[in-house]
């Protein structure tokens, strides 16, 4: 009887340091879980907000002034978006002559980005020019672009003529300091023409 005793004893000792082992591991498991659910949260809250910056750098939202300006990339992986002259009726630029044309977009950049107004190749090479221009990021308004006719012979201009392209570059603000001295280089102040032509 007294061993049946202390075997129940022992059994019952056991038992309680196992469930206790049990108990704690589970503490532990959970505590370790709950840091590791909070660290994931916390992994997942910077994933979507990475992603919505992201988002938002990668985007240029358009407002259609005109549904037949829609601007349009010769081949996808084209920098330059072809913007169309937004005119009701033909237009003779003559020799020499600047008009400044609507292009029917009006745009929001994303944030850090600038808008670049560049001419296309196939009207330089005819003597037809889009006047580089810049658009800032926070400018709203319709987008104008300025022809330029730089040889001898007229222009004609046709509506929805693919006249100028719209370029979407990162820019840098820095902060404006004044001083009085500048550091020195090589070059120096030697400006236009004092490298020479060959």
């Amino acid at each position: 009887m007294l061993f049946i005793t202390y075997a129940t004893l022992i059994v019952a000792l056991l038992t309680s340091l196992c469930l206790a082992y049990v108990a704690n591991r589970y503490r532990q498991v959970k505590e370790h879980d709950e840091v590791f659910a909070d660290l994931l949260e916390s992994i997942a809250a910077i994933a979507k907000e990475t992603y919505r910056d992201f988002k938002e750098q990668s985007e240029l939202k358009i407002v259609l002034i005109d549904k037949n300006c829609e601007p349009v990339r010769a081949y996808p992986t084209d920098s330059g978006l072809d913007l169309k002259a937004r005119l009701d009726h033909e237009v003779v630029l003559q020799p020499y002559e600047c008009l400044t044309v609507p292009v029917g977009i009006a745009i929001e950049l994303p944030p850090g980005y600038e808008g670049q107004i560049r001419p296309r190749s196939g009207w330089s090479k005819a003597g037809l020019l889009a006047v580089y221009g810049t658009v800032d990021n926070g400018y709203r308004g319709e987008l104008m672009v300025t022809l330029c006719n730089v040889v001898k012979t007229p222009h004609v201009i046709r509506p929805y003529d693919r006249i100028a392209q719209l370029v979407v570059a990162p820019v840098h603000i820095p902060k404006l300091v004044y001083v009085t001295t500048l550091s020195e280089t090589e070059r120096g102040s030697h400006g236009f023409g004092s490298t020479g032509v060959s």
